[in-house]
């Protein structure tokens, strides 16, 4: 799940670089990766995903596995 995370993260962060749709775009990664984009937030340049991936349910596991990451630029963008 924390892959699914990381890289659906990175995605929407490039894409709101570029002034295309960074939700859409974590979703669309976050799915290509099987897993479903449970939020999508935009704070500024930062882009802050949720990610669920369907998981096992043997040895205990009560539900499925939930990561969450966030990605931006290191420094804001000069005007």
């Amino acid at each position: 799940a924390q892959s699914a995370a990381d890289l659906a993260a990175l995605a929407g962060a490039n894409a709101l670089q570029v002034s295309e749709d960074a939700c859409a775009e974590a979703s669309t990664i976050t799915a290509r990766n099987g897993a479903t984009l449970e939020s999508c937030e935009i704070a500024g340049e930062d882009v802050t995903v949720t990610v669920r991936v369907e998981g096992p349910r043997w040895l205990g596991q009560p539900g499925d596995p939930v990561a969450e990451a966030r990605a931006g630029p290191t420094e804001p963008r000069p005007d």
